[in-house]
């Protein structure tokens, strides 16, 4: 039996997104969140260079991608005693889930379960998996000697949750990602204050914005609506959008300016779908039509999309420019070729891909707008606390130690007030429960 209870990062080191936390207490182990690092230009695989097909266990774990936590992949001959407890369903978070054996047991909240479902319909899931389980917010997962409790937070998808880790030695917080400027604020200062309440350890917490000018303060998610029908109200031509499918309360956003602007709301197949799964009153209010890409015209629409969609194509439109509020993601962008966007059209990114100007595909799509003569503008309200907030935050959880996670300048986090500020390394072990690492 080990002296005190261990966590180790094998992801979420100097980077946004791939956290991988272990802990580890002797007689119980715990992985929070599987994610796969995103940063364009700089990882091992991308859209073009992808795993090997029946490899992709061996390669990522050969490149460093995956931990080499024996017992959990696909094909292990001696299942592990880990479990995996997920925050939420970004990529960055549950990107390499896929490559987990079937067997191992995966918890995750109640909307992350209803939206997995619905990802698996679309072909963006996980597959198949024999061990699923739904934790409840506030009641403890035993496992072992550690005591799991989920607790909800705010961000931009559904189901996002912190954890507070009871172990022999100590207790320990993981913040998963988290804001103060959603629909759900609330959510956020509970959780922590109740790490306050508790007395912690160890607090590991994202930090996406540490560092950020806080001169340029993030718009509220309160505001999208309202800056999608400022650059929008007085057009006749054209109007597109990208979000993030996964964020459903934008989707709703959006809905809720077309009917402002009295435009038809047009989704691609797959954000159609998971608005109308998991939005269902939004979605019967809003009544969008699904866009019909060219490859549909010759595949069909596929099988998700209910017999009721009204479907809108390209040609539907052009002939149309002020009657449409339309999502044109950016694989799609070669609808341009054929709707012709007449002057003054806009394209409004919403938080969709690509995310920033860090991604190659940034350029490219500047360089398809301006082909077009289309306007680019930026209405988003980020997923992330802001610098004063994180602040806020960890005066609140007053822990022990922070360990700083999801950020590239966790020089930049704030301090503990009565605790100290630690910028932790990839795969050294952290005691819980007592000052520094071994």
């Amino acid at each position: 039996m080990m002296d005190a209870a261990q966590f180790r990062l094998y992801g979420g080191v100097n980077v946004i997104g791939g956290t991988k936390l272990h802990v580890d207490s002797g007689d119980g182990q715990v992985l929070f969140d599987f994610g796969a690092t995103f940063s364009p230009g700089l990882c091992a695989f991308d859209h073009v260079l992808k795993p090997r097909p029946f490899r992709e266990v061996e390669d990522n774990l050969a490149i460093g991608m995956a931990p080499d936590l024996p017992g959990i992949y696909k094909g292990a001959a001696q299942l592990s005693t880990l479990s995996v407890f997920i925050s939420h369903f970004h990529l960055d978070h549950v990107g390499l889930l896929s490559l987990l054996d079937r067997r191992v047991p995966i918890y995750m909240s109640e909307a992350s379960r209803r939206l997995l479902r619905e990802l698996e319909v679309i072909g963006e899931g996980i597959g198949e998996h024999d061990d699923m389980h739904v934790f409840v917010y506030g009641e403890k997962v035993v496992l072992g000697n550690l005591e799991i409790t989920p607790l909800p937070v705010d961000h931009d998808i559904p189901g996002a949750t912190g954890f507070v880790v009871t172990t022999p030695s100590g207790t320990l917080a993981y913040t998963g990602d988290f804001r103060g400027h959603g629909l759900h604020p609330e959510l956020t200062t509970a959780f922590f204050d109740r790490l306050g309440e508790t007395g912690i350890q160890a607090l590991v917490s994202e930090g996406t914005r540490a560092g950020e000018d806080p001169a340029f303060p993030a718009q509220s998610e309160a505001e999208v609506a309202e800056g999608v029908l400022r650059v929008s109200e007085r057009r006749r031509s054209h109007v597109f959008f990208t979000v993030y499918n996964r964020n459903i309360e934008r989707i709703s956003a959006f809905a809720a300016v077309g009917r402002d602007l009295s435009r038809q709301l047009v989704l691609s197949p797959e954000t159609y779908h998971l608005f109308r799964t998991l939005a269902p009153q939004a979605y019967a209010t809003a009544r969008p039509a699904v866009f019909q890409l060219h490859r549909h015209g010759m595949e069909g629409l596929p099988a998700y999309i209910d017999n009721q969609a009204v479907a809108v194509t390209a040609d539907d439109i052009a002939r149309a420019p002020d009657a449409f509020l339309v999502e044109l993601p950016y694989h799609a962008l070669s609808e341009l070729v054929d709707i012709k966007p007449v002057s003054g059209s806009i394209y409004i990114h919403s938080d969709g891909v690509p995310l920033g100007a860090y991604d190659p595909a940034f350029a490219n799509l500047k360089s398809w707008l301006k082909h077009f003569g289309v306007e680019l503008a930026f209405v988003r309200s980020s997923g992330h606390a802001s610098p004063s907030f994180l602040s806020e935050c960890v005066t609140r959880a007053q822990p022990d130690i922070l360990y700083a996670t999801h950020t590239l300048h966790p020089e930049q986090m704030p301090s503990p007030p009565s605790g100290m500020l630690v910028l932790p390394h990839l795969h050294r072990s952290y005691a819980i429960g007592r000052p520094g690492g071994h």
